[in-house]
């Protein structure tokens, strides 16, 4: 499955598709929104990756 999000800004939903083994893309025409993105993916994608294993 893929996740297209356009205008994702910060990059939620494409994060959230990557740790729950899907692929995930977002586009932003904002470089800030992009930089911001790609700062707070891996902290994010730990959270999701650690909250995903826990509820199965």
């Amino acid at each position: 499955m893929i996740a297209l999000h356009p205008f994702d800004s910060t990059g939620t939903t494409a994060s959230a598709a990557n740790a729950l083994g899907r692929v995930g893309t977002s586009v932003d025409l904002s470089p800030a929104y992009t930089q911001f993105a790609a700062w707070r993916s891996q902290p994010l994608l730990d959270t999701v990756r650690r909250r995903a294993t826990t509820r199965r």
